[in-house]
Order: C-alpha cells, then sequence, then structure tokens
C-alpha cells in the first residue's frame, strides 16, 4: 500500500484497501471491514470504475450480516453526515445481488465524499 500511496496509483489503493476490508470481515472485523471499504468505494467513485458497483454490494452485504446500529456507528467513523446519508440512500435503493446491473455506472453512486484513509 504504501508503494501505492507514493505512487499515486489511486486504483491499486481502492483494491488494497478492498482486500483489507475483505480480511477485515474474514476476521470478523466488521467496523474495520466497513472502513475500508467505504475508502476503495470513495476512491472508485472518483475514478469512474465499475468496482464501484461492487463495493456498494459488498458494503450492502456488511450492513445485512451487522447490526444498523453497529453499521452505522462503523459509517459515523468513516464519513460526514452527507455522505453517509447519500450512501444509505444508495443502499436502500440498490438490490445488492444486482447492483451492476442496476446502477449500469459508477457516475450513480456520486455524493459520496472520499473520507481520510484508514489508519
Amino acid at each position: 500500500m504504501e508503494i501505492r500511496e507514493r505512487l499515486g496509483d489511486q486504483a491499486g489503493i481502492a483494491s488494497g484497501y478492498g482486500n483489507l476490508g475483505d480480511l477485515g470481515q474474514l476476521r470478523g472485523e466488521l467496523e474495520r471491514a466497513v472502513r475500508l471499504r467505504v475508502s476503495a468505494l470513495a476512491i472508485n467513485i472518483r475514478l469512474r470504475v465499475p468496482e464501484a458497483a461492487q463495493g456498494l454490494a459488498q458494503l450492502g452485504e456488511l450492513r445485512t450480516k451487522m447490526e444498523a446500529d453497529r453499521f452505522n456507528a462503523a459509517l459515523d467513523r468513516s464519513l460526514d453526515e452527507a455522505s453517509k446519508a447519500n450512501l444509505l440512500a444508495l443502499l436502500d435503493d440498490v438490490k445488492h445481488d444486482s447492483v451492476e446491473d442496476e446502477l449500469g455506472s459508477p457516475d450513480d453512486l456520486y455524493g459520496i465524499d472520499t473520507p481520510p484513509a484508514p489508519g
């Protein structure tokens, strides 16, 4: 990740955050997984790449696995209120088993500001 950050490889950084989110989820560290996947999603939205739809689906899966209060608390630590509201609205509007079919393009995902890098 450090090398990707020094090189400015935003797609690689997003991929790294997504992979770390996967690892966090496998380890049961769901709040950490949310934080990392939100970071990956924000970068992918900014880059306008199709991976944004996949990231939204993964966050939807995490939301389903976690209690609403716990998921929302994780978002509170990652996003400002407006971005959190936009993300929750997207998650409410999208069927997670067919995110890419429904969204078609990551352009539909705008309104989520890039959070600071997870630490």
